[in-house]
């Protein structure tokens, strides 16, 4: 991962924003990769393996990808570099040279120089086109387009740099020319050369800063000689068809309700012929040959060439014009010609002198056909539609064609005085024309008063048709709406539904319904019929599709069921149920498909939610109480089993089961901890003191878990789910007792422990206070071998029993305290452990010395008599005090003896 962090992160540091578009889909498959690993993975998922291998390939496919198009932008400079290498001819040692040889020696040069510069041009498009290669962008998208201008970019700097490298060349060659203080030594002092003195000689400095000076005013000339014809660049980098779309559409008018346009005035046109032939005249004035300083610069081709392209511009609209004139003119006569012809077709009913004599003929003639007689009729009668057809586009084009003839008259007068001649034939046809079209527009108007009376009549007939021809309609459609499959037998889908529907349909389509013989005539003359028709099969195609896909989903065993995979396939259904026409939303069968959807995604939530491992087999009862059905969880149990208790209307009841198995599930966890917790805690006993006696040591795990684990019961103790649930209800109580008797059990040891441990050196250890509660101390006598053995059975009661009995020692000893208090007032200065310690060592004054300063104020320690064996005895004979000072006692000794 660190590999792959560190590749990625090179290349989001390394890439150009010119570069970035072209693998954007691929810098973007990386980036949702890594995110995946970041929020979904760990080193532990299954998939690690496979998912590092995917990463690895993809981020290096795009570092290989931008490695190649950075090696051949690289490859590109070096090629452009090698362009400012042989800028002069080699001369021979020696030799002098005509003008003639010296000519010759620069044409090589330059052929060579040209030869390598195309050479290297193609070996850059070669690998331009290796980019696009590996790239695999299309060359029309607005990224590789970007791209290219990019490269250009850096071939037109490659170009500047080969031209400027001339200045370059120079200056150089002036700093050569002072390294001749190189080639010897200083003769002052025999080291180092006098390079310095050259390049501080100021006739030296002045020279190379005039030879510098003059290149320099060359450069600039040559500059500005360029300028005059730099800013006619437009004429060859501008598409010429693309700018005249530009124009005809910013000075055209958009014709209302269409998306064309009008052509711009003419005289729009006009001025930009004017335009570009008074460019024309001014590069014909420019120089066409400059001699600048040291340098001869012929310009003549490229005037020649420019000249041309205005030449082109000039011609892009003058032949616009041209061959707007010629269709215009091409087109009418065109029309006038076929509308001539067509008003000019007889028609049926209509009768002159001429079909008489042909009449007359035919009798006298053999007998005709009836089926030659019948095409006659009907294709005279099909001239009449002809006819009014042919009225009806002269009369859309007349308003256009009436104004035509003064503009088309005015460009051709317009083209004439920029010498452009149309020839005789378009010209006269121009003249002619407005006439010819007077002539076709009265013709269609004695045409249409011939034929009126026709038209009323073959109006009439059309009514007729139509009325007759609806009553047909209207009688199909009530026996369509009530014979097709506008809905579901039952008010419920099922995909046995789908075949009969289909017979019914292929009925309708072949007109096999016997009560409508004339079926299909009626179907093929009405446009509704055919559309709803239609749309009720393809609507059926989709209820087919829907019922049959489900019924695989239904077999679908229950440990296999992909919820997310159902829910989007589902969603893609209902999606494609929406492109179905809008006319099927009004029938039943769209309606009831719709609903099966929707219960379907409204159920396939809920399966998921059912396959949660918390569910029971009392849940599966419930879920068969609410729903009213019964079904079995075996082997066998799929997806149309669950689905046949119609989940979509039970959803709050599904929900509450499943939140009733997770929470119960919780509450099994929480208990199973709890076991579990005090399954692996352990009772501690420690030796007291340096006797056999085993003292109970209280972990503070056990606390902690006591504490913890009785407040979680409680709450639990308070849940819905615990307190209708027996199972759990039980189990809550039991522990709630267990551990209520472990806390009143180890609370209660403890306070007996801690007395014990108190009053046992008292009553044990000290014959005084044994004589002076002799009932007290048979007491603890008993409470004490009561307690070494307090791991009987009754362990509560009995500890309950010896913590009464030590509170009975302790009081004896406190009134016993008192007494010795009242006694001798100086003890109420101590605390009960001193006094006890000093009543009980009262026989051994060395042992109670400690207690002086507690009772006596400064007095730290006594001197006492040694006997013959050099002991102290109990006779005192002084008194020192806390800072050292030594007071003998005055009068002689002071027993001790207690």
């Amino acid at each position: 991962m660190d590999l792959i962090c560190s590749i990625y992160n090179r290349i989001q540091k390394t890439i150009l924003d010119v570069e970035r578009p072209l693998v954007q889909q691929k810098l973007e498959a990386v980036e949702g990769l890594l995110k995946k690993g970041r929020e979904d993975l760990n080193w532990r998922s299954e998939s690690i393996k496979s998912y590092i291998d995917e990463c690895m390939e993809m981020v290096q496919e795009v570092d290989m990808i931008l490695s190649t198009i950075k090696d051949n932008v690289r490859a590109t400079d070096a090629l452009l570099t090698n362009w400012e290498n042989n800028l002069m001819f080699d001369r021979k040692d020696g030799k002098t040279y005509t003008f003639e040889e010296l000519n010759d020696a620069f044409n090589q040069l330059i052929q060579q120089r040209h030869s390598e510069i195309q050479d290297a041009g193609k070996e850059i498009g070669k690998l331009l086109s290796s980019s696009n290669r590996i790239l695999k962008v299309s060359k029309a998208s607005a990224s590789w387009r970007a791209y290219v201008d990019y490269f250009s970019e850096i071939v037109i700097l490659g170009f500047s740099k080969a031209i400027m490298c001339v200045r370059d060349m120079i200056r150089d060659w002036l700093l050569k020319f002072i390294q001749i203080g190189t080639l010897m030594k200083r003769l002052d002092i025999g080291e180092g050369n006098y390079t310095k003195e050259l390049e501080e000689d100021y006739d030296v400095y002045g020279a190379m800063g005039q030879v510098m000076e003059v290149s320099l005013q060359n450069e600039t000339h040559c500059e500005e000689f360029k300028a005059q014809f730099s800013k006619y660049d437009y004429l060859y980098k501008l598409d010429l068809n693309a700018t005249l779309q530009e124009f005809l559409k910013a000075e055209g008018t958009q014709i209302e309700g269409e998306d064309t346009y009008d052509d711009p005035p003419l005289a729009k046109f006009e001025a930009q012929i004017a335009k570009y032939k008074q460019v024309s005249a001014e590069i014909a004035n420019l120089p066409g040959n400059q001699t600048i300083g040291w340098v001869k610069i012929n310009a003549k081709p490229l005037r020649t060439a420019l000249t041309t392209w205005a030449s082109k511009w000039v011609y892009l609209f003058t032949h616009y014009l041209q061959d707007k004139v010629i269709n215009s003119i091409t087109g009418l006569y065109s029309f006038m010609e076929g509308s001539n012809g067509v008003l000019e077709l007889k028609v049926l009913g209509e009768s002159t002198g001429a079909d008489a004599d042909d009449a007359a003929e035919m009798v006298e003639q053999e007998e005709v056909s009836e089926e030659q007689k019948d095409t006659e009729a009907k294709e005279k009668h099909k001239a009449l539609y002809d006819i009014m057809s042919c009225m009806r586009d002269i009369r859309k084009r007349e308003t256009r064609t009436d104004v035509m003839f003064e503009p088309l008259k005015e460009a051709v007068a317009l083209l004439q005085a920029y010498g452009i001649n149309l020839g005789e034939a378009v010209l006269k046809q121009l003249e002619e024309g407005e006439f010819s079209w007077r002539a076709l527009k009265k013709k269609m108007h004695n045409r249409r008063a011939q034929m009126a009376a026709l038209q009323q009549t073959e109006a009439f007939e059309i009514r007729r048709k139509s009325d007759a021809f609806n009553e047909r309609v209207e009688s199909f459609r009530k026996y369509f709406q009530a014979t097709a499959p506008f809905t579901a037998e039952g008010g419920e889908l099922k995909s046995d539904l789908v075949k009969p529907a289909y017979v019914i349909l292929n009925d309708f389509h072949h007109g096999k319904p016997a009560t409508y013989p004339s079926l299909i005539d009626i179907v093929a003359e009405s446009k509704q019929l055919q559309e709803e028709l239609q749309y009720l099969k393809s609507l059926w195609d989709m209820v087919g599709t829907v019922m049959f896909t489900f019924n695989d989903w239904y077999k679908t065993p229950w440990d296999k069921i992909d919820v997310e995979f159902l829910v989007e396939e589902t969603k893609k259904l209902s999606k494609d149920i929406k492109t179905l026409n809008k006319a099927v939303r009004m029938y039943e069968v769209y309606r009831l498909l719709e609903e099966t959807l929707k219960a379907l995604l409204t159920s396939l939530p809920l399966v998921n939610d059912l396959h949660h491992p918390a569910m029971r087999e009392r849940h599966w009862k419930l879920l068969m109480q609410t729903t009213g059905k019964q079904f079995v969880m075996d082997d066998k149990f799929c997806l149309g089993d669950l689905l046949a208790l119609e989940l979509h209307n039970y959803v709050d009841a599904c929900s509450e089961i499943v939140d009733r198995a997770q929470k119960e599930l919780n509450i099994e966890k929480q208990i199973k901890k709890i076991e579990d917790t005090w399954a692996g805690l352990i009772l501690a006993f420690g030796v007291y003191q340096d006797t056999d006696i085993s003292a109970i040591q209280i972990d503070d795990a056990i606390t902690e878990a006591l504490e913890n684990d009785n407040l979680q019961l409680q709450n639990m103790s308070a849940q819905k789910y615990v307190q209708t649930n027996p199972m759990f209800l039980d189990a809550v109580s039991k522990w709630q007792k267990n551990l209520g008797t472990v806390d009143s059990v180890l609370g209660t040891w403890q306070d007996v422990q801690r007395k014990w441990q108190a009053l046992e050196s008292i009553f044990i250890g000290s014959a005084d206070i044994r004589v002076q509660l002799p009932e007290d101390s048979k007491r603890f006598d008993v409470v004490n071998l009561d307690f070494q053995a307090c791991n009987l059975e009754g362990r509560q009661e009995r500890l309950e029993n010896m913590l009464s009995q030590l509170e009975m020692c302790e009081k004896a000893l406190q009134d016993y305290l008192e007494t010795k208090r009242i006694a001798f007032p100086r003890f109420y200065f101590v605390a009960p452990a001193d006094l006890l310690d000093i009543l009980s060592k009262g026989s051994n004054p060395q042992l109670i010395l400690r207690h002086l300063p507690k009772n006596f104020d400064n007095v730290h320690n006594l001197t006492f008599k040694m006997d013959e064996m050099g002991q102290p005895t109990k006779a005192a004979i002084g008194m020192h005090s806390g800072e050292g000072e030594f007071v003998e006692f005055f009068g002689g000794e002071c027993s001790c003896d207690g």
